[in-house]
């Protein structure tokens, strides 16, 4: 984990241990984390993901090359997390790099790829994509910075956004991180050069249908006055009705540019110049109109195509149809203590304590939870373990495991019993009918009826302190899940069955064990703690 850098004239933004695009520069929104992963993706394709980095992204590539839902990593990754990560799009277009190479590194440490993070990694230009990579982190150096190599001729005289999408193998939890920059087109120089406007009006396509946008007008970009950005796909017509739903629900749009495969949302419409192959209309009213209502059960009225970013306390993989899909995930939100709503997207559900940055989001459903919270049904006594977690499973490092039954207490104090008589046993999760007992409690993941706790005494970690960091000495890293107290358990036992671990600091939902707690610095949003006993 690395320190805060303070960057001259912005805000104060975050720092983890990952990269991001430095050249061409990336800019991101203040207080954001600009270097840690944006979604995290359970693993789902047929193969073993608890392995080595190595091994992982080899049985990675092996059966993604075997599946036929997605032609590229960017059409996974563009149902996971917000559309650019958490970078800007909408600010002034960048120069395009004269080496012809895109540089990712962390601006700390002007490291880039970790070399332990092995996996795919992709760039695009607009809907063109022009760099594709097996394994980054190993194909590419990680000192003193990783150097892409870019064909930047595929950017057109009006500019272009270059995206870029990097997935993260080296856990079953892997992590997908994206930025985005816009460019100048080939032929602009230092600053976009606005073009004078028609001397005619555009010409309308009668053959798109604008919905509830009018004057749909080809071969038109309005420059400028960007309110944010979606990825839309299929013919003309289905890029201008996404366009057209996303404008209609973001407050202040009054119109939109599609230029390739991004539809840029307007404040207003001024500033018309020539361009190929852009489409561009009017909103016909300023006042979103509602989409059809989903049936939600205690959570309130369902918005389609739109994200609630951030804030999110867990998440969980859904399935089947829409209406499936809102329905589980609202049950979830009504079972995880502080989830105010949620947002859908894809096959994801992810639970939020408050519902307050509504982004357009193109396969996104999101609503607030409006029902009374269940009555908690009374703690499970772990006996001699301790930090017992209801719907939270540790996948992998599995060392044996019993058959279980009766009540969930019969259940914890059996399996409980086990692993204290099992050498080497850390913990343990129940399954069902079965007790899996572990050499190791780590890569906590959703699990709805399974029960975790750790064969050690209650009072593990000590000296909890928000606000604060230790700097280095990092051991291991691995996302944890749920409220802040829900993340506290799963890191102090990933730190009690690691060897060496003596203390830990969490930060954007990634724990960080730590073999000293040196260097303390006041770093907002992390929660650290020390290791204090364990007793098998």
């Amino acid at each position: 984990m690395q320190r805060t850098a303070t960057l001259l004239a912005l805000a104060v933004p975050f720092i983890s241990g990952h990269g991001v695009i430095s050249s061409p520069l990336a800019e991101f929104a203040p207080n954001i984390m600009r270097t840690t992963y944006v979604a995290i993706i359970q693993a789902f394709l047929p193969g073993k993901f608890d392995d080595s980095p190595q091994t992982n992204v080899a049985n990675f590539n092996k059966a993604f090359a075997a599946q036929t839902q997605y032609k590229t990593l960017r059409d996974l990754l563009d149902l996971h997390g917000p559309d650019c990560g958490n970078t800007l799009p909408n600010v002034a277009a960048k120069a395009i790099p004269s080496d012809g190479k895109m540089t990712w590194k962390n601006p700390d440490t002007g490291e880039g790829f970790i070399p332990s993070h092995t996996g795919p990694c992709e760039i695009w230009l607009d809907s063109t994509r022009v760099f594709q990579n097996n394994d980054c982190a190993t194909n590419f150096p990680a000192a003193p910075e990783a150097r892409l190599p870019v064909d930047y001729t595929k950017c057109g005289p009006n500019g272009c956004l270059l995206r870029f999408y990097w997935l993260a193998l080296h856990q079953p939890q892997w992590q997908v991180y994206k930025n985005c920059v816009p460019l100048q087109g080939n032929d602009q120089g230092s600053a976009p050069a606005v073009a004078p406007a028609p001397t005619t009006t555009p010409s309308s396509a009668p053959s798109l249908n604008g919905g509830q946008c009018s004057d749909v007008a080809t071969g038109v970009d309005y420059f400028g006055n960007d309110v944010a950005n979606v990825y839309v796909s299929g013919t003309n017509q289905d890029k201008v009705s996404a366009c057209c739903s996303a404008c209609t629900q973001k407050t202040g749009c009054k119109g939109f540019t599609i230029n390739g495969d991004t539809c840029w949302l307007k404040s207003q419409l001024v500033n018309a110049v020539p361009c190929l192959h852009c489409i561009s209309a009017a909103f016909v009213t300023s006042t979103p109109t509602q989409a059809p209502l989903l049936p939600s059960g205690q959570c309130a009225t369902v918005q389609k195509e739109v994200d609630y970013y951030g804030n999110d306390i867990g998440n969980r993989r859904v399935s089947g149809s829409s209406h499936d899909k809102v329905t589980a995930c609202c049950s979830a939100c009504r079972a995880t203590s502080g989830c105010k709503g949620f947002t859908v997207n894809g096959e994801t559900c992810w639970l939020k304590s408050k519902l307050d940055v509504a982004v357009p989001c193109l396969h996104c459903l999101s609503a607030a939870f409006s029902g009374a919270y269940p009555t908690q049904a009374p703690p499970l006594n772990g006996g001699q373990c301790a930090n017992v977690q209801n719907e939270i499973d540790y996948y992998g490092n599995d060392i044996a495991n019993v058959h279980v039954s009766g009540t969930n207490q019969d259940k914890v104090s059996v399996c409980c019993s086990a692993c204290t008589q099992t050498r080497g046993c850390k913990g343990f999760t129940i399954n069902g009918d079965t007790c899996w007992l572990k050499s190791q409690l780590l890569n906590a993941a959703p699990c709805r009826n399974c029960i975790s706790a750790s064969a050690g005494s209650a009072a593990q970690c000590g000296s909890i302190a928000s606000n604060t960091d230790y700097y280095g000495n990092d051991i291991r890293s691995f996302p944890v899940l749920g409220d802040a107290m829900s993340q506290r358990t799963q890191c102090c036992n990933g730190c009690a069955s690691t060897s060496g671990c003596v203390g830990f600091a969490i930060n954007s939902g990634t724990c960080w064990l730590k073999n000293k707690l040196a260097n303390k610095s006041n770093t907002p949003g992390v929660v650290s703690g020390s290791y204090t006993t364990y007793r098998l």
